[in-house]
């Protein structure tokens, strides 16, 4: 995290690609080891987790989204733990797309995931194909 010479000497620091809330639960997780606001900040704190190198922030967000994990949020939450390399997230939504597939399909999200994501499809019906080879593809 290369601060710059500017924020040493102004005693401020501007994170630019971050909301305000965001920004100051991650800094009360990195001082104090308590992420009070989780369960509603998870899915950005995931992506500043990942940004800035925080591993057990980004564990314990994975852990917050796996719970909080629905037939409307999976297809943006599939592809969210593929970008930021949340591999944990991405076994479960995988495996909650195989048992919730039908109300799954009738979302906006699976149109956008069959227009932008093609690759993560694959790996979903290749989980159909054969579930256990699929996770332990993933977790090698």
């Amino acid at each position: 995290m290369a601060l710059g010479v500017r924020s040493c000497v102004s005693g401020k620091l501007t994170i630019k690609d971050m909301d305000f809330d965001v920004a100051l639960e991650m800094i009360n997780y990195m001082y104090c080891g308590r992420c009070d606001k989780i369960g509603e900040l998870g899915a950005d704190l995931l992506v500043a987790a990942d940004k800035y190198s925080l591993p057990d922030l980004k564990l314990r967000c994975e852990k917050a989204l796996i719970s909080a994990l629905n037939t409307e949020n999976a297809c943006d939450l599939l592809i969210m733990a593929d970008t930021h390399s949340a591999s944990r997230l991405k076994e479960k939504a995988i495996e909650f797309f195989v048992t919730h597939s039908s109300p799954i399909t009738q979302t906006p999200g699976w149109q956008m995931i069959l227009r932008q994501r093609p690759d993560l499809i694959t790996e979903v019906v290749r989980s159909f194909v054969n579930p256990r080879a699929e996770t332990e593809a993933m977790s090698s």
